[in-house]
């Protein structure tokens, strides 16, 4: 009988997040471990030993759970920073 192989995305085994982006005007990140700071210029959002920084106009926080997060908004820069 031939093995079967599962294929896991890349981000599962290198611990990155996942984060997506539709156009400036939407971004989801999976894998939060909740938010540091909320404002409408920024949002400072905390994944394990790193934390993402969106900044920009009109920022919402439209959907949050313990997986994902999606954040609307018009986006004008992100930082990663670890440690």
């Amino acid at each position: 009988m031939p093995k079967k192989w599962t294929i896991f995305p890349g981000e599962i085994f290198a611990d990155l997040p996942k984060v997506v982006f539709l156009g400036n005007e939407m971004v989801i990140v999976e894998g939060h471990k909740g938010i540091q700071f909320y404002s409408p210029e920024e949002i400072k959002i905390i994944r394990f030993n790193e934390k993402i920084t969106l900044e920009g106009k009109n920022l919402e926080i439209f959907l949050i759970t313990s997986e994902e997060l999606q954040i609307t908004g018009q986006i004008e820069r992100v930082y990663f920073e670890r440690g």
